[in-house]
């Protein structure tokens, strides 16, 4: 049985995300790892916000692998900052924390899209995301951040 559209596009996006890690620590190496996390975590919500815009099913497809190819990058980078900043008897617990919480975050977001979903809330829900992704990112390229980088 061959694999359909759906579950093609789920792998491909998947193994795009993995590839990704070796180019996150490449730009990690130059640029630091702030700035890989704030270059990184822009351009790949944009091209999220853009997936339902696309006129066409395969236009929708790779810009969602664009996105993917890319979203991932900010892991790695943010692994390595937290564990260059923290004293080296508590890397492990700040490892634990930072990715407890990004799974947190993670897996309450179906809820909250289904909760937000609703046909009245859809335009203010998109513009609210948005709204705080840009607001979030430039917060985080502050010059006091950026210079505690990894390089």
């Amino acid at each position: 049985h061959a694999p359909g559209p759906l579950g093609s596009t789920i792998m491909a996006a998947n193994v795009l995300g993995g590839l990704s890690g070796f180019v996150a620590a490449w730009l990690v190496r130059r640029i630091g790892a702030v700035r890989t996390m704030v270059y990184t975590h822009l351009p790949s919500n944009v091209l999220l916000i853009m997936v339902p815009l696309m006129p066409s099913p395969g236009l929708a497809v790779a810009v969602l692998l664009a996105r993917f190819s890319i979203s991932q990058m900010d892991v790695p980078a943010r692994q390595a900052y937290v564990q260059a900043v923290v004293q080296p008897n508590e890397r492990s617990a700040a490892g634990g924390v930072t990715n407890v919480v990004r799974s947190l975050g993670v897996s309450a977001a179906p809820l909250l899209v289904g909760l937000f979903s609703l046909p009245s809330q859809s335009a203010a829900t998109t513009t609210t995301a948005a709204a705080a992704t840009f607001h979030y990112i430039p917060s985080q390229a502050s010059p006091q951040r950026a210079t505690a980088s990894i390089h």
